[in-house]
């Protein structure tokens, strides 16, 4: 990315989304909802996810935002 960059979606929101897809795809976890902390950096999630699993979900959440293979982020508004 350069200084130019610009985003449609703050970062963490788009991180949330992704973690949200990876845990329903590839762990069963149908309607999950993620919640990343602003100030305590905790993960909070809608349904019982193991501490582990969510810093293995959260780091590849990232690697797939920074390499732009997550889908929209709009679409998990509409439905």
């Amino acid at each position: 990315m350069t200084h130019g960059d610009t985003f449609d979606r703050p970062p963490l929101e788009v991180i949330e989304f992704e973690m949200e897809r990876i845990l329903a795809e590839e762990h069963g976890l149908a309607g999950v909802r993620v919640f990343i902390d602003r100030q305590s950096g905790a993960i909070v999630c809608s349904q019982d996810v193991p501490d582990r699993l969510k810093g293995k979900v959260f780091a590849l959440a990232v690697k797939h935002a920074v390499r732009g293979f997550g889908r929209d982020p709009g679409a998990r508004d509409e439905g």
